[in-house]
Parts: structure tokens; sequence; C-alpha cells
């Protein structure tokens, strides 16, 4: 049947509106922050819905840094991430791995013409490593400590050292993980004093032009002076000869479309939220999508829907 209204009911947190679902007192439950046990307990169900929400946590790369400002050098760092064990080892399953910046459901078709390296960002140990020497640094000699800022947040640490730990592992590189409180973080992003930094968005539309001019909005300015600053230690000269026809293409502040924003790299894609929902089994059309925000339009109710009966033995 068609519905002639719906009613909204707000709950404290997600235990509540689970314990008011199991009692039948609503039809579907969206927009909970379940807790990762919780999750885990409700997968098994036919009513558990899960989705990917279009809010990106990211590392954006100070291109005014070197060896930063040669794409080589974060495409290596960028396939070098475990982004699936990031997922569910440091996320407890809550999230979708990212190798790209927009989900699937905002993305246009990528063509790889436009793209000239890859149109996901996929772990691949091997090019990391290729990629890497051909930017002179070879085993990761010669390379500079990442000082990798992100805001104070348990979680996110514990992400940080994951990442750091695969850069170590795969690339021989190091990592300094500088945890800031809010003001202090945003003043150090504000200042380029960072060669990483973790940033994140919550898309409010599905234009992808406008979530990818969103995403690079922030990028830390270059300095006045037409040399580049760098990090802690420069690479090997050829390195930093290479790096510097390669950054050419990386003047232009303005990134227009996802395949761009993968043919330059200034920022990694790390995770995309997940949306979660329970919807009884007698609602149909009740479709949430990538804002998270379902539509009612075509929701309808079965109301000759009847419990299934279980054989007793």
């Amino acid at each position: 049947m068609n519905l002639e209204r719906v009613k909204f009911v707000g709950t404290r947190d997600a235990e509540t509106a689970l314990a008011a679902y199991q009692a039948g007192e609503i039809d579907a439950v969206t927009n909970a922050p379940f807790e990762p046990l919780a999750l885990k307990l409700l997968k098994p169900y036919a009513d558990y819905h899960r989705g990917t929400y279009g809010a990106l946590t990211y590392y954006s790369f100070n291109i005014t840094h070197r060896p930063f400002d040669d794409v080589r050098v974060r495409e290596a760092l960028a396939i070098a991430i475990d982004r699936v064990r990031v997922s569910e080892d440091e996320m407890g399953g809550a999230t979708e791995p990212a190798a790209k910046f927009l989900p699937d459901s905002i993305s246009v078709e990528q063509s790889k013409a436009v793209v000239e390296r890859s149109a996901t960002l996929d772990k691949d140990l091997d090019r990391a490593r290729r990629l890497l020497a051909d930017a002179g640094f070879s085993e990761g000699q010669g390379f500079p400590t990442i000082r990798l800022l992100i805001n104070r947040n348990e979680q996110q640490r514990q992400v940080a050292q994951a990442i750091a730990a695969m850069w170590r592992v795969a690339l021989k590189i190091e990592t300094e993980i500088i945890l800031k409180n809010w003001d202090e973080y945003e003043a150090m992003i504000h200042t380029g004093d960072y060669d990483l930094a973790r940033r994140g968005v919550v898309m409010q539309t599905t234009d992808e032009f406008t979530n990818i001019n969103m995403l690079f909005s922030f990028e830390a300015k270059p300095p006045a002076a037409s040399t580049l600053t760098p990090s802690s230690a420069t690479g090997p000269k050829e390195g930093a000869k290479a790096s510097a026809r390669e950054s050419t293409s990386d003047k232009r502040t303005s990134i227009d479309s996802e395949a761009e924003a993968l043919s330059q790299l200034k920022a990694i894609p790390i995770y995309f939220a997940s949306s979660h929902a329970l919807i009884k089994p007698y609602v149909s059309g009740f479709d949430s999508n990538v804002l998270d925000a379902p539509s009612l339009k075509k929701v309808r109710i079965d109301t000759s829907w009847q419990q299934p009966r279980t054989n007793a033995n």
C-alpha cells in the first residue's frame, strides 16, 4: 500500500533505536552509529543493510615539500597502503576501503587515456618500489622522515600507526606521527607545517565536480620564494630534477574531475564511512543513497506480510 504519512522518531543512541526496532515500535532504523560489536551481530540478518556513505578520510600531501612534489613518490606511498586491512583491523570493519576519491555512485566512468597512472589506487607493492626507485630513493635510501599530521583521536592514531608500518615494511620509509589538538592541528595545516595531513570530508551532493573541488580546496600554499621547501632532507639530485619536471602539472590549483585527481594525486584516499540500516521485511523501496538520505518516494508497506513460520521439531 502507498504511504499516507511517515513519522520520524529520534532516539538518544543506536542501542535505543535497536531496542525500539526489535519491539516493533519502528519499521526502519537509519543514520545509527552502531558499535563494531553490534554490527558483527547484525550482519547475518536479512533486514540489515550496509552501504557506502559519502564521507571520505584521506591524507593530503603538502606538495611544496620535497620529495612530495614528485608524483611518483606520491603514487608509491598511495599504493603501498593495504586499505582493506585498515578498514577491517583498525576500523573494525565499519568502513569501506577507498581506492579512489569518490564512491562508485558518484564517479563517472574513468578513461585510461585520461588517468595516466591508474583508475584506482589498489595495493601494488612491486610498482610502489619501482616508482620510489625511479624517483631516486631505491630501498628508501635518502628519503626524509615523513611528518604525518593528525588531529588527536585514538582511532586515527591507530590508523596512522598502521599505515606508517606499511610504509616502513614495503618502502623502508620512516614516519613521524604528529598528534595535535584541533586548534593546533588547523594552525599547522594553515601554515603548511606538515608533509601529509589527515583530512576528512562529508559530501553534500552527488555532483562529481563539487565534491572534487571540496576535497582539494584547502591545499597548502607554496612559499613566497621560488624554490621548494625541503621537509627535513632532500633526496638525490637526480630525483630532485625529475620531481621538478613532474610537478609542473601540479601548479594549477583547480581539479575538475576524479580522473584528474587520480592523475595528480595530491592526496591519498584511505576509507569511506559506511551507512547502516535496519529495514523490516514488509517495507520495500527504502533505499539509502551515498548521502545516507533515503528517499521515501518509492517506499511501500506490504500489509499482507506475515512472519514466516518456523518448523518446530
